[in-house]
C-alpha cells in the first residue's frame, strides 16, 4: 500500500494494516492486532485473540459475528514462525516465493465503552502446507487475489467463504532461518528478516 511505511516486526497488540470495504469503499486503515469482541468486557481479551483457526471460526462466539459481517484482508510480504529444535525454538522467516505480497484472510471488530473505541483483528490460520509443516503445523490462510472481492463481501455464502480457508499451495512460500533479534517487538528494522545459520 502506497504511503505506509515498511515494518519487519509486528507484535500482537500493534497496529497492523488491513484492507475492508466500507459504504464509499474499500479502504486500508489501521486496527490492533489481537481481536476484542464487541460484547467483551475487557479489552485485554485481544491478546489471547490474535489468531482464529479456521476451521472453527464460524461457530466460536468470539469470532462468527466478525466472520459473518467484518472480513478483511491483512496484507503481508512473509512472516515469521518458530521451529521447535532441541536447543530451543528457531524462527524462520517465511515470504512469498513470487515476491511481493500477498493477503491473509483476516477479520475485525470494533469495541466501545464510553468514549472509548478499539478497532481490532485476528488472522485466520489452517493446517500448514507439506512444506511449511516442516517448520510449524499451522500457517495463515492466504486468500488468492481471484477471491479478494468475495473474502470482502459481506453478503458472501458461508459455503463459498469456507472453500478459500485451506493452505496455500507448497510452492507459494520461500524461508530461511532469522536471527532471535526478532523475539523483541522493540526490534523493527529490515536485520529481522536477513538469513541467519541455522
Amino acid at each position: 500500500v502506497r504511503g505506509v511505511e515498511p515494518r519487519y516486526n509486528i507484535a500482537p497488540s500493534q497496529p497492523v494494516l488491513i484492507i475492508r470495504n466500507e459504504d464509499h469503499g474499500r479502504t486500508a486503515v489501521e486496527v490492533r492486532w489481537g481481536l476484542i469482541p464487541s460484547w467483551s468486557r475487557d479489552p485485554k481479551i485481544g491478546n489471547r485473540l490474535i489468531n482464529a483457526r479456521s476451521e472453527t471460526v464460524a461457530e466460536k462466539p468470539a469470532f462468527r459475528a466478525a466472520f459473518r459481517r467484518r472480513r478483511c484482508l491483512v496484507p503481508a510480504s512473509g512472516y515469521y514462525e518458530w521451529q521447535a529444535r532441541p536447543g530451543g525454538k528457531k524462527p524462520f522467516f517465511i515470504y512469498a516465493a513470487a515476491a511481493g505480497c500477498f493477503a491473509i484472510a483476516g477479520l475485525w471488530e470494533r469495541w466501545q465503552r464510553d468514549d472509548q473505541v478499539i478497532e481490532s483483528c485476528t488472522l485466520l490460520t489452517c493446517d500448514a502446507n507439506r512444506r511449511l509443516s516442516e517448520i510449524h503445523n499451522r500457517m495463515p490462510v492466504v486468500i488468492r487475489r481471484d477471491a479478494y472481492n468475495l473474502w470482502l463481501n459481506a453478503a458472501a455464502e458461508l459455503s463459498a467463504l469456507t472453500a478459500v480457508l485451506k493452505p496455500a499451495p507448497d510452492s507459494s512460500f520461500d524461508m530461511h532461518p532469522v536471527s532471535k533479534r526478532v523475539n523483541s517487538p522493540r526490534n523493527d528494522s529490515i536485520e529481522c528478516i536477513k538469513a541467519d545459520g541455522a
